[in-house]
């Protein structure tokens, strides 16, 4: 128990002493199957595609489940209702200063082409 560690020798490498990884015997030269032909960007965008093809159904789906279930369409369907009658009366509205003004010019135009002729 009383021995002892002993210590440690650091080690240093000169730069012709290190081999490259890729010429030792395990080093793998030819690409894993289905990676050769389709490069590392390829592979990342098409895994974002499909998140978002995933995310798009998923909120699809929540959507459809939410009005079939019908929560709020008594409420959105009055106020859609409001806004269409408001909408209304307001053309309805602007319909009938539109006559009015023109049948203010057709006047003007009769009474300028009779002074016009005497």
């Amino acid at each position: 128990m009383d021995q002892e560690q002993p210590q440690h020798e650091k080690i240093r490498f000169r730069r012709d002493e290190i081999t490259d990884l890729g010429a030792l015997p395990s080093a793998c030269r030819v690409p894993p199957l289905g990676q050769a032909s389709i490069g590392r960007g390829f592979r990342i965008l098409s895994r974002v595609f499909a998140g978002v093809v995933a995310l798009m159904l998923l909120a699809a789906m929540a959507v459809y489940l939410i009005g079939l279930s019908g929560i709020g369409s008594d409420r959105l369907r009055i106020e859609a209702e409001t806004a269409i009658e408001k909408l209304q009366t307001e053309a309805d509205d602007l319909q009938k200063k539109l006559d009015s003004q023109r049948k203010d010019y057709e006047t003007y135009l009769q009474n300028t082409n009779v002074e016009d002729k005497q």
